[in-house]
């Protein structure tokens, strides 16, 4: 019989936050997961207690459906965040298959900055994966850190491009792809770990499209790699940029999609065969909605941005713009009205203006009465540089325009949006609860039994 147990490695927390106290499961590398009064009382009744044994005591507590609190507790086991060492759940994410082996040469190609703390495991795991024809191109970007010892003493196979100043992500990936010899080229964040079938995953599902431009695989968060950081991304319309199905748990439920919006940069395959039709990355966006760009583009060309959900790779979350939020910040907020100046038809391209410049509005309003000099600064240089850009802009927009298929809308390509949002809590936090059960897990829990 199956008997379910607490994992010691998570506790109870309540962090304060904007709308007061909330409770989370707190793991021992400091991951939260946000739940409820529910989640808590059955984490309190798993002290090796049976399923029925576990739905008594909630329900001597708590009234609620048995088709809930069986969902409920599945999602828990799922997570690790209750144990039983009978439970068949993750079996639902994927059945293994033959691989087909290709002998394609796949370049991979990481940008790197003060990488040293995490660079080597990444670079182990391109080692050890099932495809073996690949070549690895490492850009640093001025790495003040180890870095580049640590790359040249352990794995000397690499070729290395040591950049005498920090020229961020977009022109560092493209530098480095014309240096690049594979017709099947992977960029990766070097805080990633990659399961050994992930080349390989890819290059099939890429061989197998031909209008795929790009293949995104299934990315999860390392610290709690049961739950996704992204299958690729996307732009709802007149909003901010997400990756898709941030926060939520995997147990297979979106691997059958055919398509996505747009591919997350952060791991990706492309085909040189559509860099060559669709141009390069947009130097100008330097880092953050460059790959959205170059989705959107190949898009309005009539390609395709197609999943891999059986390419798995985990994400530490590490990068080095951690360390500079201000700069971050500056990029996001000039970026997305660049991309939206530069890709969208007029009639999408007023909403996104309009939605844009009234939240930039009500922030900088916010900041000059706060005396908060660090973001009016940084919400003054956005602007400055984004009206610096402006002939370059509406030129490129112009060619953009000019150039889309005509079987190709704005409409088209921003209901590919998913149905389902990011799953965060205001500090990041996966949420797991009564309501994100009942909104968003039960159909699809439902859908793999």
């Amino acid at each position: 019989m199956q008997t379910y147990t607490q994992n010691k490695k998570f506790n109870i927390k309540k962090i304060e936050g904007k709308n007061g106290n909330k409770t989370f499961f707190t793991h021992e590398n400091g991951q939260h997961i946000r739940t409820d009064e529910l989640g808590i009382l059955i984490w309190q009744s798993c002290n090796g207690s049976n399923l029925s044994q576990v739905k008594k005591r909630v329900g001597e507590k708590l009234n609620c459906p048995q088709d809930l609190l069986k969902n409920y507790i599945s999602l828990l086991a799922m997570a690790g965040i209750i144990k039983n060492e009978n439970r068949s759940d993750r079996k639902l994410i994927k059945e293994e298959k033959e691989n087909i082996l290709f002998n394609d040469l796949v370049s991979v190609v990481i940008v790197n900055f003060n990488g040293d703390k995490f660079i080597a495991d990444c670079l182990n795991s391109i080692k050890k994966q099932t495809h073996k024809n690949k070549e690895i191109l490492v850009w640093d970007n001025n790495s003040s850190d180890n870095s580049l010892n640590t790359i040249g003493e352990k794995f000397p196979e690499v070729k290395v491009i040591a950049s005498k100043k920090n020229i961020l992500f977009a022109k560092a990936v493209n530098l480095s792809i014309e240096r690049c010899k594979g017709d099947y080229l992977v960029i990766l964040n070097p805080d990633t770990l990659l399961d050994k079938n992930f080349i390989q995953e890819l290059l099939a599902k890429a061989k197998a499209s031909k209008k795929a431009a790009a293949v995104v695989p299934k990315m999860l968060l390392y610290s709690l790699p049961t739950c996704i950081n992204s299958i690729g991304n996307y732009i709802p319309p007149w909003k901010w940029g997400s990756d898709n199905f941030m926060g939520h748990f995997d147990f297979g439920q979106f691997d059958n999609l055919t398509e996505v919006p747009s591919a997350c940069f952060g791991a990706v395959m492309l085909k040189r065969k559509a860099l060559e039709n669709i141009g390069p990355i947009d130097n100008r966006y330097q880092a953050y909605y460059e790959d959205a760009d170059w989705s959107y583009r190949a898009r309005l060309k009539g390609w395709k941005i197609v999943p891999a959900p059986r390419a798995t790779i985990y994400h530490k979350f590490e990068t080095s713009f951690k360390d500079f939020p201000g700069l971050k910040s500056k990029l996001v907020v000039r970026n997305r009205l660049r991309f939206a100046m530069k890709i969208f038809s007029f009639y999408y391209l007023k909403g996104f203006l309009k939605n844009y410049l009234k939240e930039d509005i009500r922030n900088f309003m916010h900041f000059f009465k706060t005396f908060n000099l660090k973001m009016l600064k940084i919400y003054l240089f956005s602007y400055f540089s984004l009206f610096s850009q402006l002939p370059e802009l509406l030129f490129s927009r112009a060619k953009i325009q000019k150039s889309r298929s005509e079987n190709i809308s704005d409409k088209d390509i921003l209901n590919l949006a998913p149905h389902y949002p990011p799953l965060l809590d205001e500090i990041s936090a996966p949420i797991l609860s009564i309501e994100s059960i009942r909104n968003i897990y039960f159909r699809e829990l439902n859908k793999k039994r």
